[in-house]
């Protein structure tokens, strides 16, 4: 075999590897009570949260360097269009904000690739995921997250509602 085949090969064999780690890491996680499974969820938050803050910089132009709420929306709308046929929608009504996936499938990045199955407390990773990119966007910390509905909870779509601190202010004011 030449070298080429073997590094494929070896590719290959590792990405199968992390994958079977990672299904069946988070099927543990699915057995897991509420509290439990966030205090889990918490920290692969922080995995997504950097890859989609890296990847919205390159393909978006947002520069997290500069918080900008408003720059940040605008971004984060046109990524969740992209990467849900148009059909997501994200809404700020003064220091509240709320991203819909209105469809029914579970929006986690993880089910989407087939790598793990969806269960009711993954969900809970989407709090801290806009919460953590919200925050740094507005330069302040939000005030609450929630999860409003979820398809993995028998909702018909995912809700997810932020916050913002109420000392927060439009820069451009």
């Amino acid at each position: 075999m030449d070298e080429e085949k073997k590094k494929k090969l070896t590719e290959e064999k590792k990405a199968a590897f992390l994958k079977d780690v990672l299904a069946k890491t988070y099927a543990g996680i699915a057995e897991l009570n509420e509290e439990d499974a966030y205090k889990v969820l918490r920290k692969s938050c922080l995995a997504c949260n950097s890859s989609a803050k890296s990847f919205m910089s390159k393909n978006y132009g947002y520069d997290f360097s500069k918080p900008d709420l408003d720059k940040y929306l605008a971004a984060e709308e046109k990524m969740e269009k992209a990467a849900r046929d148009d059909r997501s929608t994200l809404t700020r009504e003064g220091n509240t904000v709320t991203l819909e996936a209105p469809f029914h499938e579970c929006i986690c990045p993880l089910v989407l690739y087939k790598i793990v199955e969806p269960f009711p407390n993954l969900c809970l990773c989407g709090i801290d995921w806009g919460k953590i990119m919200l925050g740094e966007a507005s330069g302040k910390p939000v005030k609450s997250a929630k999860l409003v509905d979820s398809v993995n909870r028998g909702g018909k779509s995912c809700r997810f509602r932020y916050e913002l601190d109420p000392t927060w202010q439009d820069k451009k004011k």
